[in-house]
């Protein structure tokens, strides 16, 4: 027999039936090899996706060879041609689903089906409009089959297309098989005519293309080659043993730091556990202080890419998953469960008709109590969650409650540095207000030395006239006393002469006292000046805190402290707490006490300086205290008694008496208390109004 009658043959009706026979036995003896071998391969998956697959184009091939047998007795020919060519390229579209395994790509499934009733739609559509306009029949027989054959060899086409660039299992055998499907379709299209032909050509190419089945069952059907016995045993293969390691999930890692929020850091944390697990559906969950309320935080559907509302449960609506989570246990319930009271609570959540299985891991911090945790569902493809996924989550369960549920440290720096900025800016104030007044005593001071120099200089020019003027009138009393003998008219002049110096005698008093109290002025003045050292004269309170009178204090012998190379530890416990007081005197008084301390002090010891507020009694109490020579009793007295007593336990005496005299100025009291050898500290009491 020749090509041209092989040709000539399958383009008639009678060869088109026997090539859709063969089709049809050679897809049968496929779907009973596959369903005998079902059990047998390494992955039964595998083969159930085969076996289905070949069932669903079984039965396509017996509904196309029955539409052939009935035509043209109880079909018309032209119903007959458009259910034929829409069952060849349904077959095109199923060949293309069992060419990849299943779980590959949860959506195939779906674009296989919605196709499937597309052409379904479009064969019915078609055989309608023919049916109710008779008359246009022979004219849309060449375009209605010159359409479902450009469809075939277009999807084939793009089978074998896909098939090249996504490389499932058996690839090689499988995408010139789609070629013979498009080979058949295009040398179809060479036989149009005025009727719907027979489909020869396609079904001779299908049955040529139908050993590529074979190849795929005994693929996906035959057990792996057992390994050397000298080679170590590598572990099973678990189902949830693939994780995934897309690029998409290290962008959603990356950007879990770059979110300010903390529901768009949640959410973006929800979607990289989500994308490391690959599950169809993954909860984050927190239980309330009590237990009794359950708290689903976020969801993220990885199927669908959305995000989940959240939603508060009871803990009886959890139960299982509450008393493991109790025990910090894992739980796993799988699809046998689904008459659980968690399984029904989920499914009425998330409004489905099933969760498929379910993994329940708790978060916990170490020696405490389950604070919430994490729910992954496969509804969609079913999943199994084994030992490989809980070892993930064991290894990542301290770090992911931390980012979870602990407190997150960017936020308690932020918190920390506004603090600091506030202190800053406080003391940043206190000193220029410090500054200020500071100025301003500094100026009266001059005001008031200029007012001290000239009353001394009025005193010396008014004092030496009254001694020119009674020298003289004592020189003009002699001489006139040597005189009164001889002349008896000098009697007259020296009683007048006593006049004036009774009355240059009364003014001479009255002078003495302008001159007493003018002294009086200036020892007050001098008396002022000495009680607060060269930059104090009167007392002028001030609102202040004790934080930055520390801070100032501090400040004030930092760089005596560093020649020193001291340590200066302050405990002030009531820092933030403001106080009313003269703050040019209480820093003239922690000045003095602390060089003296500082002077007294061994190189590298330590100066405790403490100070806090007395409530009951509106009292500021501060020691400081240094570790020098210290005094002895006898030593103490001379300390308060003798002036300029030189003592070794003592820093610096002047310092101590400038602090002592501000003290007395405050209306405040000191005490002393030192060790020979030891210590030597300072107990100063003042009086303040403490500030609500």
């Amino acid at each position: 027999m020749t090509l041209a009658n092989v040709v000539s043959f399958f383009t008639q009706a009678t060869g088109d039936r026997i090539a859709q026979t063969i089709s049809l036995v050679v897809l049968v003896v496929l779907l009973i090899l596959a369903l005998s071998k079902r059990k047998q391969g390494p992955n039964p998956d595998r083969a159930r996706h085969l076996w289905v697959g070949a069932g669903i184009l079984v039965l396509l091939q017996v509904c196309a060879l029955g539409v052939s047998l009935l035509s043209p007795h109880l079909i018309s020919e032209t119903a007959a041609g458009s259910l034929t060519r829409a069952a060849a390229l349904l077959t095109v579209v199923w060949a293309y689903w069992v060419a990849f395994e299943n779980h590959q790509k949860p959506l195939r499934t779906g674009f296989c089906v919605i196709l499937s009733v597309v052409l379904g739609f479009t064969a019915v559509f078609t055989l309608t409009i023919l049916n109710l306009q008779p008359q246009i029949q022979n004219n849309a027989a060449i375009q209605l089959d010159l359409f479902w054959q450009i469809v075939g060899l277009a999807l084939a086409l793009a089978a074998a297309l896909l098939i090249l660039l996504q490389k499932p299992t058996s690839w090689q055998s499988t995408w010139p098989a789609f070629l013979l499907l498009g080979l058949g379709h295009a040398l179809q299209i060479t036989q149009i005519d005025y009727s719907f032909p027979p489909l020869g050509w396609v079904h001779w190419t299908t049955v040529l293309a139908l050993p590529f089945f074979f190849t795929l069952l005994q693929h996906r059907t035959t057990p792996a080659q057992p390994k050397p016995v000298s080679a170590p045993a590598r572990a099973p293969v678990e189902p949830d043993q693939k994780l995934d390691t897309r690029p998409q999930l290290v962008e959603e890692l990356l950007e879990i730091n770059l979110k300010e929020d903390p529901s768009d850091r949640l959410k973006a944390t929800l979607k990289a556990i989500t994308l490391s697990l690959v599950a169809d559906i993954c909860y984050l969950v927190r239980l309330s202080p009590t237990g009794e309320k359950v708290e689903l935080i976020a969801g993220y559907d990885l199927i669908r890419e959305i995000f989940l509302p959240a939603a508060t449960l009871k803990r009886d609506d959890l139960l299982h998953i509450m008393d493991a989570w109790a025990d910090r246990r894992t739980l796993h319930l799988s699809q046998v469960h689904a008459n659980t009271q968690d399984v029904n609570t989920l499914t009425l959540l998330l409004k489905y008709h099933r969760i498929g299985n379910l993994l329940a891991y708790p978060l916990y911090f170490q020696d405490h109590p389950a604070i919430g945790g994490i729910i992954i569902l496969s509804p969609y493809t079913g999943k199994q969650w084994g030992t490989t996924t809980k070892r993930l989550l064991d290894e990542i369960r301290e770090t992911l409650t931390q980012v979870l549920f602990g407190d997150n440290p960017l936020e308690q720096m932020h918190a920390e540095l506004d603090t600091q900025y506030e202190t800053i800016t406080l003391l940043r104030q206190t000193s220029e207000h410090l500054n200020r007044a500071l100025t301003e005593k500094e100026n009266l001071l001059a005001d008031l030395k200029n007012e001290l120099l000239q009353l001394k200089a009025n005193y010396q020019i008014e004092k030496r006239d009254n001694v020119q003027q009674m020298n003289a009138l004592r020189q003009e009393i002699t001489s006139l006393e040597a005189q009164s003998a001889s002349r008896p008219d000098i009697q007259h002049q020296l009683e007048q002469l006593n006049v004036q110096i009774r009355q240059l005698t009364i003014e001479r008093d009255q002078l003495h006292k302008a001159l007493d109290r003018a002294n009086a002025r200036i020892q007050h003045l001098e008396t002022q000046a000495g009680q607060t050292g060269p930059t104090r004269l009167s007392v002028d309170n001030e609102v202040i805190s004790l934080d930055s009178i520390a801070a100032n204090a501090r400040l004030q012998v930092a760089s005596r402290l560093q020649a020193k190379g001291l340590l200066l530890e302050i405990r002030n416990p009531d820092g933030h707490q403001l106080i009313k007081t003269d703050p040019e005197l209480l820093q003239t008084i922690y000045q003095g006490l602390l060089e003296n301390a500082i002077a007294a002090a061994p190189s590298g010891s330590t100066v405790h300086f403490q100070q806090n507020l007395s409530l009951e009694t509106g009292m500021l109490l501060t020691e400081i205290t240094d570790h020098g020579q210290g005094l002895s009793q006898e030593e103490q007295a001379l300390l308060f008694g003798a002036a300029g007593a030189d003592l070794p336990g003592i820093g610096n005496l002047g310092a101590i008496r400038n602090a002592i005299r501000a003290i007395r100025a405050l209306n405040g009291k000191v005490w002393l208390r030192s060790q020979k050898g030891k210590f030597t500290t300072f107990r100063i009491q003042l009086p303040v109004r403490i500030i609500d």
